[in-house]
């Protein structure tokens, strides 16, 4: 059985979380993504130290109507992503609410 590892993407709407996992996922960068609603999903298998490792990606809405939803979802993480952009300084200040 391989190893599991669950990774959350977490951070305002439009910072640019999608496009970080299709990045990993496709290997490209796409432009022109759709908005997240809700929850998305990605798996990959990836080598790691010569074992096969399930690679779990949880793309959770940055939508303010949303973010009550996406805690539920960082339960059992092995590691979790706080995105912002560099460009919008109000999503760099939601990163405490995101920590929390």
């Amino acid at each position: 059985m391989n190893r599991k590892i669950k990774t959350c993407f977490v951070g305002d709407s439009t910072v640019g979380k999608t496009t970080l996992i299709m990045r990993v996922v496709e290997g490209c960068f796409k432009e022109n993504i759709t908005a997240t609603i809700g929850l998305d999903y990605k798996h990959q298998t990836r080598k790691v130290a010569g074992r096969d490792v399930d690679v779990e990606l949880w793309d959770t809405s940055g939508q303010d109507k949303f973010r009550s939803v996406a805690k539920n979802f960082f339960r059992g993480s092995d590691g979790i992503f706080l995105v912002f952009s560099m460009v919008e300084d109000k999503s760099a200040e939601s990163l405490d609410f995101w920590l929390t």
